[in-house]
């Protein structure tokens, strides 16, 4: 995208709104500053809003608790600011302005993959931590060694859900699906999946009869439909953010094209349960954290984000919202054990000590899990959207068809947690052995870069 000069301070004094005024000095002993450049507008702003919401939960209790008790009780101070969702340019410059102006220690962002990676350089530059929960596989494939990622890798977590699809369709129907189609947005992860995608359906024996990009903001979906229409694939994997996927969907159910489709992401949103209401069922995504997750200190988190966002979504749908929390948590124990301010002291202590998410309470260091048992196969969720006159019924087997079928036969003598309220409701639609990053309260992991 081209900045000019106009669009480029605009968009800087838009930033600044949102930033705490500049003065605050690494040497200084105030507060200790996170930089939280995050996509707060634009197709992905109710994910990073969401981050940013987790991790200001995350910054309370910690200053709620003492503070950082081996820096003698110094507070968090968050610095939020909107790097937009496609403005590579306005990351950079904001990360930069946290680190040098805002005397940031610590950055959390940027949530676009691609403001991820513009950040990123800011911070290398700097030698300032940078923890991220965007998925692009070269967010940690440059050499970088400041960067941390709590997410796996892009690519991975599509074969995986291609993988879950293709299991969930045989064990409903009885025989295994023949054709999935690929549509993914031309943004960082659209690009691998692309690629990655079609090579892993080939292990599946699956037929895809098309797979291609699309340029974000598509104000005409038939790019989508026609193909749809043409191959009537069994299957789709689509990708992209939020409006488009909202405008793709409900064009698809307009005409009746009424397979699964399986996305990924924004696919998980609040915003899309609320956009597209009855067209969401059928409608999959692997989630790194969800609202009712039996894990210690889930049910706390929350209740803590129904108290302090009492006008938001409720239950919570987006993973973001998780995510952010357990970076907090992440950095909270990263600046115990370094007991410093020294951004390359926390680095090492990312680098060698902190691999994990302490759960409200624990004070434990948390088992060290290095980074290549982030495998696909530690993935274990796929929520489902169900809408709201479907939630009306109250019944699981009107919720989304023969896949959604699965939901009570595998969670068969397991209590189910129906919402009371709003958009959807969830299922656990397969359990794998072995630990999973799906509950992050439990077990975070840090991917540091390579």
């Amino acid at each position: 995208m081209k900045i000019t000069r106009r669009a480029g301070l605009k968009g800087l004094m838009a930033g600044a709104a949102t930033v705490a005024l500049p003065g605050i000095g690494r040497s200084q002993q105030g507060d200790i500053v996170i930089g939280a450049p995050n996509s707060l507008t634009g197709g992905l702003g109710g994910l990073g809003t969401r981050t940013v919401w987790g991790l200001q939960i995350a910054v309370d209790q910690i200053n709620r608790d003492g503070g950082i008790k081996s820096l003698g009780g110094a507070k968090i101070k968050l610095v939020p600011a909107d790097t937009t969702s496609e403005n590579p340019t306005q990351a950079a410059s904001l990360t930069r302005r946290m680190i040098d102006q805002e005397g940031a220690i610590i950055i959390a962002g940027a949530t676009a993959s691609a403001m991820t990676l513009a950040a990123q350089v800011e911070a290398e530059k700097s030698q300032v931590p940078l923890i991220t929960d965007s998925y692009a596989d070269s967010i940690v494939t440059r050499g970088y060694k400041y960067t941390f990622k709590l997410t796996p890798q892009g690519g991975a977590v599509w074969n995986w859900s291609m993988s879950s699809a293709y299991e969930m369709w045989k064990a409903s129907k009885g025989s295994p699906p023949k054709t999935a189609a690929i549509f993914q947005s031309n943004d960082a992860v659209g690009l691998i999946v692309q690629k990655m995608l079609p090579e892993h359906a080939k292990t599946l024996n699956l037929e895809v009869p098309f797979s291609t990009g699309f340029q974000m903001g598509l104000s005409d979906p038939s790019v989508a439909v026609a193909p749809v229409l043409r191959y009537k694939p069994d299957m789709l994997f689509l990708g992209g953010f939020t409006n488009d996927l909202i405008l793709i969907v409900k064009a698809l159910r307009g005409v009746g094209a009424n397979m699964p489709i399986f996305g990924a992401g924004p696919a998980g949103a609040d915003s899309i349960g609320k956009g597209l209401g009855a067209a969401a069922d059928r409608l999959f995504a692997p989630m790194t954290w969800n609202w009712d997750l039996s894990v210690p200190g889930n049910k706390e988190f929350v209740a803590a984000y129904k108290a302090a966002y009492p006008t938001q979504p409720y239950p919570p749908a987006a993973e973001m919202l998780g995510q952010g929390y357990v970076t907090g948590m992440i950095i909270r124990q990263a600046l115990e054990k370094a007991a410093s301010r020294d951004p390359q002291k926390i680095r090492d202590v990312l680098q060698h000590r902190v691999h994990g998410a302490a759960v409200p309470g624990d004070q434990g260091e948390v088992r060290r899990q290095r980074p290549q048992h982030l495998q696909p196969e530690h993935l274990d969720r796929v929520d489902e959207w169900r809408a709201p006159h479907r939630l009306a019924k109250g019944s699981a087997s009107d919720s989304a068809g023969a896949l959604a079928s699965l939901v009570s036969s595998r969670t068969a003598g397991a209590p189910r947690r129906e919402p009371r309220i709003r958009l959807y409701s969830t299922g656990v639609l397969r359990r794998s052995k072995g630990p999973s990053y799906l509950a992050p309260l439990g077990h975070g992991f840090l991917l540091p870069a390579r």
